[in-house]
């Protein structure tokens, strides 16, 4: 009973803008995974049931801010929980960023969801899914996973890199030798590291 009571609590504390009925997987014939993913594309709407008919989940905060209904979505630069599927559909969680874990959580279709690559030693490998091209960085794009995939492996302040932060430099190099960059750290450390060809 103590249990339960705490655990209500840290739920009504940690998760204060997400309905009861998205915690746990009641739905009928729901099977717990408990696996971690990348995502796979962009703008994602997040549902409240398995299906193309359950209601898109609206983005309080946003919604509120900029006085127009905005939907909770979400795109490659998230990892998230799949804590249970129903056929073609998971229910998920936001992990990283944290930031994003009491507001973003619910359902999507499980097509989106792809597994983390990662070398023998268990560090992430970065490929062409986990970035964000615009028409202006997609000529680059050997370059750029190269480039982010190097610093990842050899700078140790880019543990935790934003692959999806990689872009062009509007101030350093040149049109025929551009510079790049990309956001490593967390918190009061994160910077930008440059780098070209």
């Amino acid at each position: 009973m103590l249990r339960t009571l705490l655990a209500t609590i840290v739920m009504v504390i940690f998760f204060p803008y997400q309905s009861f009925a998205l915690v746990g997987c009641s739905e009928a014939g729901a099977k717990a995974t408990g696996k971690s993913y990348k995502i796979k594309g962009t703008e994602i709407n997040v549902r409240q049931g398995p299906s193309t008919k359950d209601d898109k989940i609206i983005n309080q905060k946003a919604t509120a801010i900029l006085h127009k209904t905005h939907y909770i979505t979400i795109d490659n630069s998230v990892t998230v929980y799949e804590e249970c599927s129903v056929g073609s559909w998971s229910k998920i969680r936001v992990t990283d960023p944290e930031w994003l874990t009491s507001s973003h959580r619910g359902w999507i279709a499980s097509k989106f969801l792809r597994r983390k690559n990662v070398d023998a030693s268990g560090l992430e490998i970065f490929t062409e899914d986990d970035f964000i091209w615009s028409n202006k960085i997609s000529p680059y794009k050997d370059i750029i996973i190269a480039g982010v995939n190097k610093i990842h492996r050899e700078n140790s302040g880019c543990k935790d890199i934003d692959p999806a932060s990689a872009y062009i430099s509007g101030s350093k190099g040149t049109i025929s030798n551009p510079v790049f960059f990309v956001t490593c750290g967390k918190g009061a450390g994160i910077h930008n590291v440059f780098f070209s060809k």
